[in-house]
């Protein structure tokens, strides 16, 4: 017999077991294999780079930005 909990939910001593999603198959690459090869290649961006990033793609929580014009790429000054 299954105890309850605070919000009437049954609790089962028994678990289920997850069902395994390949991510590979179902997306077509591997997030952590890109995950690492870009974060190698963010070590290496100067500060100037870094700072176009955070200030194109990265918000405060609670803030919005609709941009008026579409997101120039980032050009290095020589």
């Amino acid at each position: 017999m299954p105890s309850f909990n605070l919000f009437s939910q049954a609790i089962t001593s028994t678990l289920e077991p997850r069902v395994e999603i390949n991510i590979v198959d179902s997306i077509g690459y591997d997030l952590n294999k890109f995950g690492e090869e870009y974060a190698l290649e963010m070590s290496t961006w100067s500060n100037e780079k870094i700072d176009w990033f955070n200030t194109t793609f990265c918000y405060q929580r609670g803030h919005f930005t609709i941009p008026e014009k579409p997101i120039q790429d980032y050009v290095e000054e020589h």
